[in-house]
């Protein structure tokens, strides 16, 4: 486990210790089909306690999670907004989810 506190470190540890639950949120069919992979600034190495070769290498070097999609002109200004931006918050469920369930440290 990495030393550090934070919500980074949360994240990180969960996608360690419970690879199944991160990625089954993180890579949910109806999210990915919505949004862009999650992304996010990030740390230039692997945080130290965490092998160099680990599977999810890319997520564990991730400072905070971000995820978003474009939105086309026609959608922003059409009277179907609403409806456009409830099915945005459906599909993202599985990683608010996700989000929300990690220990507050």
């Amino acid at each position: 486990m990495a030393p550090r506190a934070g919500s980074s470190c949360r994240v990180q540890k969960a996608v360690d210790e419970d690879p199944e639950t991160a990625l089954g949120a993180l890579e949910d069919p109806t999210f990915r089909a919505r949004f862009e992979p999650v992304h996010g600034e990030t740390y230039k190495r692997i945080p130290s306690g965490y092998p160099p070769d680990h599977p999810q290498a890319d997520l564990l070097r991730l400072k905070d999670v971000t995820f978003g999609r474009e939105i086309a002109n026609d959608e922003v200004f059409s009277a179907d907004l609403p409806v456009v931006l409830a099915a945005d918050f459906a599909a993202a469920v599985p990683v608010l989810r996700f989000l929300a369930s990690l220990p507050v440290e």
